[in-house]
Parts: C-alpha cells; sequence; structure tokens
C-alpha cells in the first residue's frame, strides 16, 4: 500500500516538474520572439 502511495505520488513529481519545464521553455521562447 505505502509503495504504490510513493509510487503515484513520485509520478505527480515528475509530472509537476515537466509541466513547469515546459511552461519555463515557452514563456522564455516568447520573450525571445517578441523581443
Amino acid at each position: 500500500m505505502s509503495k504504490e502511495d510513493n509510487k503515484n505520488y513520485g509520478s505527480v513529481t515528475v509530472v509537476s516538474i515537466i509541466t513547469l519545464i515546459i511552461s519555463g521553455l515557452s514563456i522564455y521562447l516568447l520573450i525571445n520572439i517578441f523581443n
């Protein structure tokens, strides 16, 4: 039970980090394009 909870939490963390990286890159690209 605890192992599955940790695995699910890890997956959520990875997805959150990937989302932050993608959003960060998108903002970075938009700033460079408009400048």
